[in-house]
């Protein structure tokens, strides 16, 4: 599996744990810009970095939240490894939790 086949399958599981709390998720063009996942309710979009294996590095994390410019508009970064996904917040890595409607540091 080359190296994008194995991004897109980890940005699948992100997406699939975003629909789950009841998001609509589009995957932004290609996905080589700040963020790989465009997710949204009626309340929130969300900007998502995600990576297999690693965190997104600080100049990555400094990136995505440049674009998070409105007070509707959230940064979030994911990571998977295994087939498990984390949510953390890009500025502190602090644990994010999501649930239906709600994004929880």
């Amino acid at each position: 599996m080359n190296t994008s086949k194995k991004g897109r399958s980890a940005e699948w599981l992100v997406r699939d744990e975003l629909r789950e709390a009841g998001y609509i998720v589009y995957r932004a063009r290609a996905s080589k810009g700040h963020a790989d996942l465009l997710a949204f309710d009626k309340y929130r979009l969300l900007l998502v970095a995600v990576r297999k294996n690693r965190w997104p590095s600080p100049a990555d994390r400094r990136d995505l939240m440049s674009h998070v410019v409105a007070e509707f508009m959230r940064g979030l970064v994911a990571k998977v490894r295994r087939g498990r996904v984390d949510f953390a917040d890009p500025v502190t890595l602090g644990t994010v939790y999501l649930y239906p409607g709600v994004v929880m540091s």
